[in-house]
C-alpha cells in the first residue's frame, strides 16, 4: 500500500516540477504585423525627458484612460493624444466616454466647480470589471469630465457595489497613478 502512495506522490511532484518548467519557458509572442501597424497609425509614444515611460504607447483616444506599466510596475493616467482636439462641453465629453461603452453616463448638472452625473448600467463597473477595473474606469471617467473649464469634481450617482462607492471624486483622488501625457495643455489641472 505504502509502494502505491509513494508513486503517486513522486507522480505528482513530477507533474507539478514539469508544469514549473513549462510556464517558465513561455515567451510572450512577436507582435503580429497589424498589431504594428495599428500603433503606428493609431498611437504615439510618450517622450517626456522628466519621466522613464518613454515605453509607453499613448492611444490615439479623445479620453484619459487608466492602465498598468509592468516595466515600472505602476498604476498610470494616460492622456489620450486626441483628447486636445475634442470639444470640452460636458455634452460632447460624455458622449466620447458613452461611446462603445458597457455603462453609460448620464448628465445632471453643474454647479460651481462640479459636475453631476448618473451611471447607467453601473452593475459591470461596481460588481463585474474588479476593483482595479473599477478604479480605472472611475479614474479616467473623473480625468476626461474635468477637462471641462472650471470643472474639478465628479459627483457621480449610482448604486453602491463591491468595487466602487458613489460620492465625489477628482483628480486629487487618484493620486497614486502616475500622470503621464505627452501634452499638457492646462498644468494646473494635475
Amino acid at each position: 500500500m505504502s509502494i502505491t502512495i509513494n508513486k503517486i506522490r513522486i507522480t505528482i511532484i513530477i507533474f507539478f516540477l514539469g508544469f514549473l518548467w513549462a510556464c517558465s519557458k513561455t515567451k510572450d509572442k512577436p507582435l503580429s504585423n497589424t498589431k504594428e501597424k495599428h500603433d503606428k497609425l493609431y498611437s504615439q509614444s510618450i517622450d517626456d525627458e522628466n519621466s522613464n515611460y518613454e515605453h509607453i504607447i499613448v492611444r490615439n483616444h479623445p479620453f484619459w484612460y487608466a492602465d498598468y506599466d509592468s516595466k515600472t510596475n505602476t498604476d498610470i493616467i494616460i492622456k489620450g493624444s486626441s483628447l486636445d482636439s475634442a470639444s470640452k462641453t460636458p455634452k460632447d465629453l460624455i458622449a466620447i466616454l458613452n461611446e462603445g461603452a458597457r455603462t453609460k453616463i448620464k448628465f445632471d448638472k453643474t454647479s460651481h466647480d462640479t459636475i453631476y452625473v448618473k451611471l447607467i448600467n453601473d452593475y459591470y463597473v461596481t460588481e463585474q470589471s474588479g476593483s482595479t477595473g473599477a478604479w480605472w474606469y472611475i479614474a479616467g471617467t473623473t480625468f476626461t469630465l474635468t477637462e471641462i473649464n472650471n470643472i474639478n469634481y465628479v459627483n457621480y450617482d449610482f448604486e453602491e457595489g463591491s468595487h466602487l462607492v458613489p460620492g465625489v471624486y477628482s483628480r486629487e483622488t487618484f493620486n497614486t497613478l502616475k500622470v503621464v501625457s505627452k501634452t499638457h495643455a492646462n498644468s494646473n489641472k494635475y
